[in-house]
């Protein structure tokens, strides 16, 4: 929901039944493996005023297609999209 500012560590990891998500540019930081191993995960957008996404944070997404970044993104850690 809108006024969160962190998405944490392992929060939605594995969720095989995301397809699509939008992230509010209330969240500031996306934690390492987020969203790690969401293997139906076709679509992501991240509203602007998302600051940084730490390590791995899309790793294991096979199947993502199209991922929206805004121009507020200041850090993008490695492997985020591996």
């Amino acid at each position: 929901p809108y006024g969160v500012e962190c998405i944490p560590e392992n929060a939605f990891a594995n969720r095989v039944g995301l397809r699509e998500i939008q992230i509010p540019g209330s969240v500031k930081t996306i934690r390492r493996n987020a969203f790690k191993n969401c293997s139906n995960l076709q679509k992501v957008t991240l509203e602007e005023g998302i600051t940084e996404l730490e390590y791995s944070v899309f790793s294991g997404c096979t199947n993502l297609e199209e991922i929206v970044l805004p121009n507020s993104i200041e850090e993008i850690g490695g492997n985020s999209f591996g």
